[in-house]
């Protein structure tokens, strides 16, 4: 097995970016300072520029970098995936897989078809690891908590004249409604690393959390159902306060090297620092109970 931490330093410089980037950046930087659209523009100009700096590995194949909170995986405009089309000129890029607009941490990008159906393959026949590394309200799982449950967007009532305002909303629902809600299972396990308390005393918890199947907002969703919301997320905890965002770090993922042979198990891991946000929650806190092993080795990284 090939782990990779860091970028993998082979010297290149960033390709500069294209000119349809630059018009559109010129466009939000004449917006008034306070706009929104010209910090995103800001910020993508920033992740541009310094794009080697979050690229973990990249081959023919595949292109995996550290993803920043505050941009989507894909989308209409500013996606993490046109970012990295910009940056390497290459407009072939897709990502393998989605990592929502608040989560940070490692994405995984494609270049060819032959690695697509690879990581397809691999995606459902559940040989992809995943671990994440959250900050959750209160006291977290004893230990070690698991959830099965089927997962769905929320019924909206016939009679109801609200607007859908967030259609990827979803919820866990009863098994018995699986079926006439057009549900699918969803199963993740929490490990609690640490037990916090900030500096009113209240108190939170550092876990990871390993995803057996990928479902829309599924480690928010069950986190929040299971009684430890994540900090700072809008959607699913009513107390966000705390943090400028969802505290969710996609820490470690490993794969079959694409395009090899399954009886070899070529497997590929990579590892995402965690980042300055989330490392300065973390430090404003009062540690108590860790698991050692796995905790130094999440805020080492």
């Amino acid at each position: 097995m090939t782990e990779f931490i860091r970028p993998n330093g082979h010297g290149t410089e960033t390709p500069k970016p294209k000119a349809s980037f630059r018009a559109w950046y010129s466009e939000q930087m004449a917006l008034p300072a306070d706009s929104p659209l010209r910090n995103l523009a800001k910020r993508a100009d920033d992740f541009l520029t310094h794009f080697a700096d979050y690229v973990i590995y990249d081959d023919p194949d595949l292109l995996v970098i550290n993803k920043l909170a505050g941009f989507p995986t894909d989308g209409i405009y500013c996606t993490v995936t046109q970012l990295a089309q910009e940056a390497t000129g290459n407009p072939n890029i897709f990502p393998v897989h989605r990592l929502d607009k608040d989560t940070s941490g490692v994405l995984v990008l494609g270049n060819n078809g032959p690695t697509r159906a690879s990581m397809q393959r691999q995606f459902t026949a559940h040989e992809v690891n995943k671990i994440y590394a959250a900050l959750v309200q209160g006291e977290g799982p004893d230990k070690i908590a698991g959830i099965v449950a089927p997962m769905a967007p929320p019924i909206q009532p016939e009679t109801s004249e609200e607007p859908v305002t967030n259609r990827r909303h979803m919820e866990v629902v009863r098994a018995e409604d699986a079926e006439t809600r057009n549900a699918k299972y969803s199963a993740s396990a929490f490990c609690k690393l640490a037990g916090l308390r900030d500096s009113q005393g209240f108190p939170w918890s550092l876990v990871a959390v390993r995803i057996l199947t990928g479902r829309t907002h599924q480690i928010r969703v069950h986190a929040s159902h299971l009684g430890f919301p994540i900090m700072g997320d809008r959607e699913y905890n009513s107390d966000f306060s705390g943090a400028p965002r969802q505290m969710l770090h996609a820490y470690k993922m490993s794969f079959r090297r694409p395009r090899t042979d399954p009886r070899h198990n070529d497997r590929l891991t990579f590892k995402a620092p965690l980042p300055p946000d989330f490392k300065n929650i973390l430090s404003s806190m009062h540690v108590e109970k860790v698991n050692r092993e796995l905790y130094y080795e999440i805020i080492q990284t």
